[in-house]
């Protein structure tokens, strides 16, 4: 490992024995590299996203998806309630569209 990459790892908020699996050190890399973003800003651009004009459907499904990973829809289990979301969004745009 880098030492840069080690530096943030020491630093990182993670138990000693969060620091043995693999998977939650990963995780807390990723959430350094995203930055603290509060999921409520994540909300907002959910939810006032649109497909913009040209926009194949599955792009405009695809940034969804990325938007609504970053929103805390935690409620089990998560991929149900992400897809319930984006298929909001989906009926909100075919009633709003001309």
């Amino acid at each position: 490992m880098a030492t840069p990459t080690l530096r943030i790892l020491q630093n990182l908020p993670l138990t000693d024995a969060d620091r043995g699996d693999p998977l939650k050190v990963i995780q807390a890399l990723g959430t350094h590299i995203e930055g603290d973003t509060n999921y409520r800003v994540y909300r907002q651009q959910f939810y006032s996203r649109r497909r913009r004009d040209g926009e194949p459907f599955d792009d405009c499904i695809i940034a969804l998806r990325d938007i609504a990973q970053k929103c805390n829809f935690t409620h089990p289990p998560i991929l149900t309630v992400m897809e319930d979301r984006i298929l909001d969004m989906v009926i909100m745009e075919l009633a709003t569209t001309k």
